[in-house]
């Protein structure tokens, strides 16, 4: 049987300014005013986690970055856990045998220390109250406790397995895993042209008749990338999946996301999924 890591809460470190930090959401600061990120939900956040009630739920986030989504669900009245890696856990960089990928994970493990950093200031600032743990998606603590609810920003198509990262959740989670996911790029050009309404019920209805669950690997050697990229991950595999860890009533809904990088509205998907069967 495998030994699972001991839960152990990281230590509070105070962090006195920016220089340091890596935000990967846009976040508004008592002192420091509005600090850009990759990605701004500071309108979309209720989209973002499928508009489900939080207040007075316990939930476990996987992948907190910088603390925006724990600052708004704790605004929501949630007991947020947090779970993200460490400079002491490796990120699942694709092994391309033509680039020093011994030097990307290296560099990587710069970023996830500025990403700690920015989200032990805006613990500080915002009085946050949630507790951090680090570790990997795939090797949770072993007494990890049960949660009311689990959510998966944006995560999944970073690991190289996602389905053991889902099971590891279910594992611990009562109520609800939402799961938050860029959607392909062809799905997001029909569905931009139908956009919803009957034409993009009976085009999702259609697709998903013809292509069904699917997920598509995204490196590619002669582009040599994506570097931390691993998945498109259709909705209908992971609706699948989550009904066969006992998730049986599921709900899904698109919405836009501000990706400041290329300063484009970006179309992903969130399912909400609702346990059905006892733990």
């Amino acid at each position: 049987m495998e030994t699972l890591p001991t839960l152990t809460y990281a230590e509070p470190r105070y962090v006195a300014d920016l220089s340091g930090c890596v935000f990967y959401h846009t976040i508004d600061l008592p002192g420091f005013g509005t600090v850009e990120g990759e990605w701004d939900l500071r309108r979309t956040a209720a989209d973002y986690l499928g508009h489900v009630p939080l207040a007075g739920k316990r939930v476990l986030e996987i992948g907190s970055a910088n603390g925006f989504l724990t600052w708004y669900m704790e605004s929501q009245g949630a007991q947020v856990t947090c779970y993200d890696l460490s400079p002491e856990f490796d990120w699942d960089v694709v092994p391309f045998a033509c680039i020093d990928t011994d030097g990307l994970a290296s560099d990587r493990k710069d970023h996830i220390r500025k990403l700690n950093s920015a989200f032990w200031l805006t613990h500080r600032l915002l009085s946050l109250k949630a507790r951090l743990i680090h570790g990997t998606v795939n090797r949770m603590p072993a007494v990890m406790g049960a949660v009311d609810m689990t959510t998966f920003g944006s995560i999944l198509l970073h690991t190289r397995d996602p389905l053991l990262a889902i099971q590891q959740a279910a594992r611990v989670t009562r109520e609800k895993i939402i799961i938050t996911e860029v959607l392909d790029t062809r799905r997001q050009t029909m569905l931009h042209r139908f956009r919803t309404g009957w034409a993009g019920r009976v085009f999702t209805r259609l697709r998903n008749k013809i292509a069904g669950p699917s997920m598509v690997l995204r490196p590619n050697r002669r582009a040599e990338g994506p570097l931390e990229t691993w998945w498109h991950i259709s909705p209908e595999l992971l609706i699948q999946y989550l009904e066969v860890l006992g998730f049986g009533d599921i709900k899904m809904t698109y919405h836009e996301q501000t990706y400041r990088s290329n300063n484009k509205k970006q179309l992903m998907y969130t399912l909400v999924a609702t346990r059905t069967e006892k733990m």
